[in-house]
């Protein structure tokens, strides 16, 4: 439903996400690729890195392959805007 993130423990230590059950993936349900993007950097209109795309071991990949979630860590309110935007109904309010 959404790309991959990295998901900090806030949303379940306020109460937010449960945990309803646990299985093994399929081979379908497997990414043979696990991609995420960092971000360019820029410092007073100077490029410090260009983006860049790694796997979950924050290795190096040679590009983007889809799907594709961004390198950091991620909050309750980035997963439900996220999950808000696949289903198509507004966004929480700030």
């Amino acid at each position: 439903m959404i790309p991959p993130c990295f998901v900090n423990k806030l949303g379940w230590s306020r109460g937010f996400f449960e945990n309803v059950g646990h299985r093994e993936l399929s081979e379908e349900e497997v990414h043979n690729i696990h991609c995420f993007w960092s971000p360019q950097i820029k410092l007073k209109e100077r490029v410090i890195r260009e983006t860049r795309y790694m796997n979950e071991m924050g290795q190096e990949l040679d590009g983007p392959h889809e799907p594709m979630g961004q390198y950091g860590l991620a909050n309750y309110r980035i997963v439900d805007d996220e999950v808000s935007r696949a289903l198509g109904i507004p966004l929480a309010p700030d």
